[in-house]
């Protein structure tokens, strides 16, 4: 195993512990708290000024476009505010979030973070094929009650 000269991870940028370093419980902890945010990620919504919110240890939120004071210059990223102040992570393509605010995943792609768009119910049609309809809503509710699709809402 060959180690690295890097002073984080590659993918993360979580922080590294290195041989004789002083105070390594401040880099395990940061790197224990990136961790926290990045593993089966939760957000509470999209927002852009955190001096609007009271946050509680351990809620994250994606940092919204313009956003202002300590997000400034941050937008995409997750915030998740913590004992200590708020931390970032920065998405990689394809992570995938749980959006209290929506019900539903988010998903990050092309620099952005999409909700899958809505499917409705299938209705109308000349022929009608009452089990074929029947399964497709079926998938339909399925991927809905896996959080794949919102509720409805938009």
């Amino acid at each position: 195993m060959t180690l690295s000269s890097d002073p984080s991870t590659h993918r993360h940028n979580l922080p590294l512990l290195h041989a004789a370093q002083a105070q390594k419980e401040i880099f395990h902890n940061t790197a224990l708290a990136m961790l926290d945010t990045i593993v089966a990620p939760v957000v509470q919504d999209r927002a852009s000024d955190p001096a609007m919110l009271t946050p509680v240890p351990g809620q994250c939120w994606i940092v919204g476009a313009s956003a202002t004071g300590p997000w400034q210059g941050r937008d995409n990223t997750i915030a998740c505010w913590n004992e200590n102040g708020w931390i970032f992570m920065e998405p990689k393509t394809g992570m995938l979030v749980s959006d209290v605010q929506s019900g539903c995943f988010r998903i990050f792609q092309g620099g952005g973070w999409f909700v899958p768009n809505i499917l409705s119910t299938l209705t109308g049609g000349n022929t009608v094929d009452t089990e074929a309809r029947a399964t497709l809503n079926a998938i339909i509710e399925l991927l809905r009650n896996f959080r794949f699709l919102p509720s409805g809402e938009t």
